[in-house]
């Protein structure tokens, strides 16, 4: 893609980004609470995103370059795993009958343009992906859990989800073991979506890639 619509792309998404977290951070009531939810540090994570890709494209120097990298290594995987945990497993308790239309409509953008916004971002820019990357979103993994799990162990702070609830009763109230079985669940999911976005990305280059062929052929049949 041109890089003036790739620039213009990101700016737009760095805009809607900054509102739209503004509007969570509004809209908070549970104080501190807040950041125990993976779906809070994602959009966070969009803002930083966004506003070195943004640099990046603008400056067009290379000095952005590796703090890019390891910035979208982390966000790509996270939106993914924060897209799919939502609703595959917390949508009945998200959109329960009691809830008002904002209620229904906040989670719905929270939990879908999280990742449409970074997704389209690395196709249109076509991002090169490689496995070493993963190494990045492991860490980041690594950190939300320890936080969640030393929240809770040390101030009492509730788990921030129902199914770490359920994991907790069975494994005897031993409060390290869902964050454990948790944070196994989530690393394996970084490595799953790694792998399928390594592939989508290839497979959209290589498109590219025939079309420019084609083109290229079709000017030189003119030309002769």
């Amino acid at each position: 893609m041109n890089h003036e619509l790739i620039l213009k792309y990101r700016i737009g998404a760095l805009i809607f980004c900054l509102g739209w977290t503004t509007v969570l951070l509004i809209n908070n009531e549970r104080g501190l609470f807040f950041l125990m939810f993976l779906t809070n540090w994602n959009w966070l994570l969009n803002n930083v995103y966004f506003l070195v890709a943004t640099l990046q494209s603008y400056s067009k120097n290379t000095k952005y370059n590796s703090l890019y990298t390891i910035v979208f290594s982390i966000t790509l995987p996270i939106s993914m795993i924060v897209f799919c945990v939502f609703w595959t497993l917390l949508t009945n308790v998200v959109f329960g009958p009691n809830k008002s239309t904002w209620r229904r409509i906040q989670p719905t953008i929270s939990h879908t343009l999280n990742l449409l916004l970074p997704l389209l971002d690395v196709i249109f820019s076509d991002t090169p992906v490689h496995w070493p990357l993963t190494t990045y979103p492991v860490i980041f993994i690594l950190f939300y859990g320890m936080t969640i799990m030393f929240c809770h162990t040390v101030f009492g702070s509730p788990w921030p989800y129902p199914f770490l609830d359920r994991l907790n009763n069975y494994s005897n109230s031993i409060s390290w073991v869902p964050m454990l079985l948790f944070g196994v669940f989530l690393v394996v999911l970084v490595l799953t979506f790694w792998f399928i976005v390594q592939k989508m990305t290839l497979k959209v280059q290589v498109v590219r890639e025939k079309r420019v062929e084609k083109a290229n052929m079709k000017e030189t049949v003119t030309i002769v």
